[in-house]
């Protein structure tokens, strides 16, 4: 399991964010641009783990 320190910047602000279907992070109008930026992050990390399978293990 790998720490993701840009999680840390929005995960306790639950008015900055949603999840969409598929379990991305989609921020609101309150976020900040530096909690969006790690949303984007976070979003890629996600979708490269997707791509190579590695949410399965």
């Amino acid at each position: 399991m790998r720490k993701v320190e840009e999680l840390f910047v929005f995960i306790t602000h639950y008015d900055w964010y949603t999840k969409d279907e598929t379990g991305y992070f989609v921020p609101t109008d309150k976020a900040p641009p530096e909690a969006v930026k790690a949303m984007e992050y976070c979003n890629e990390l996600a979708k490269r783990d997707i791509e190579n399978d590695m949410h399965m293990i």
